[in-house]
């Protein structure tokens, strides 16, 4: 397991670092999004076409991300994919994003590194706000809009509007149906 975990490390997590840090040098522009995003995805779990990803983004654990058709991460995302994360078909993530799939413990008055996992889903046609926070074992459903700098602890359902600290429903959203009768999440 530790030699898996190495290898990992050294021909996942290792380049994807240098990688981001070369192309973070080039400007914020659609067709650069494009091209890291083409770089950045043969280091994930699983990807379909159209993936672009802006500068400044961390991804901790790529092997465990599976990602859909046409997503965009804004700028200065961070990912942290230890349990799993899948991310359907025509998703926008906002800039400065937290997507945490761990999360701490607090034990005998101490913070512990280790604490609960689960996996993150992000359904089909869902957009995030900038500045939201997902922690793990979260499923948002298909059709969503969560509200800017909100911090999501509980599942959503589909077609939902969602914001706040925690995020609560605010408003469903019939006319967002549309995204449910696409193809499966990453398959």
């Amino acid at each position: 397991m530790k030699n898996k975990r190495l290898l990992n490390i050294i021909f996942r997590e290792i380049p994807i670092y240098y990688l981001s840090r070369i192309v973070s040098l080039l400007p914020n522009h659609g067709i650069v999004c494009r091209i890291r995003g083409g770089l950045i995805c043969r280091f994930l779990g699983s990807h379909s076409p159209g993936f672009r990803m802006a500068q400044g983004g961390i991804i901790n654990y790529p092997e465990k991300i599976r990602v859909g058709e046409n997503v965009y991460i804004a700028h200065r995302a961070y990912i942290n994919a230890t349990a799993g994360l899948k991310i359907g078909n025509h998703v926008t993530i906002g800039p400065n994003c937290i997507i945490a799939t761990e999360n701490h413990s607090l034990a005998d008055g101490k913070v512990m590194d280790r604490g609960t996992k689960g996996e993150i889903t992000i359904g089909n046609g869902t957009w995030i706000g900038g500045n939201v926070t997902i922690t793990a074992g979260v499923t948002i459903g298909s059709g969503c809009m969560i509200g800017a700098g909100s911090v999501v602890t509980r599942n959503i359902k589909d077609n939902c509007m969602a914001a706040g600290a925690p995020a609560r429903v605010v408003k469903t959203m019939a006319e967002r149906r549309i995204y449910n009768n696409e193809s499966s999440i990453c398959s």
